[in-house]
């Protein structure tokens, strides 16, 4: 990471984040349940779908997309259509002469974001696992790869194909089947 990187610290769990608002959003896991009642009813908007609720605007109505799948940003090149603006200008670069323009310092490997890479970095070469299973003992290197196994293991659930009695146990392997024999 360059010494340029800016990190916010939290002063409880000492865990840093690239953001301001990242630090200030887990914040929100160390109060207490009499604390977090005071800070959601400041929240003004509640999602109309699933009642998830957000104090800025901005925040709501990116998350609304997440719902109704509306694709209004267009790739000027391809007419690839997108949900948000941020997977847009990550396309964009499939397009370009540097596709995968930020690479690991340590095995070379070239990635599209530099989230992505940061994710290599943590999980391969540091091979640190900070996330908690919130059912059992076991930790991850990522919330997702957390999520994926607390739905599949703990919550059972399924994800069935739409063409035929197949199920899977992840969205991705879902996809990679739905690719792979349904094109």
């Amino acid at each position: 990471m360059s010494s340029k990187t800016k990190r916010h610290r939290c002063n409880i769990c000492r865990r840093t984040f690239s953001s301001k608002a990242g630090l200030t959003r887990h914040g929100f896991i160390h109060l207490t349940e009499e604390e977090k009642t005071v800070v959601k009813q400041n929240w003004k908007h509640v999602c109309f779908f699933c009642q998830k609720r957000f104090s800025a605007e901005s925040d709501y109505h990116v998350h609304l997309v997440t719902h109704t799948k509306e694709k209004t940003f267009w790739c000027d090149q391809c007419g690839k259509q997108y949900c948000q603006r941020g997977p847009l200008g990550v396309h964009k670069r499939s397009h370009s002469a540097n596709p995968r323009p930020f690479n690991c310092e340590e095995c070379g490997q070239a990635f599209t974001t530099k989230q992505s890479m940061l994710i290599h970095k943590k999980s391969v070469h540091k091979k640190l696992k900070d996330v908690d299973c919130l059912q059992c003992p076991k930790k991850f290197s990522t919330k997702g790869n957390m999520v994926d196994h607390l739905n599949s293991v703990h919550l059972k659930i399924r994800h069935p194909c739409p063409h035929c009695n197949k199920s899977f146990s992840r969205k991705g392997k879902l996809r990679k089947h739905l690719k792979k024999i349904h094109p």
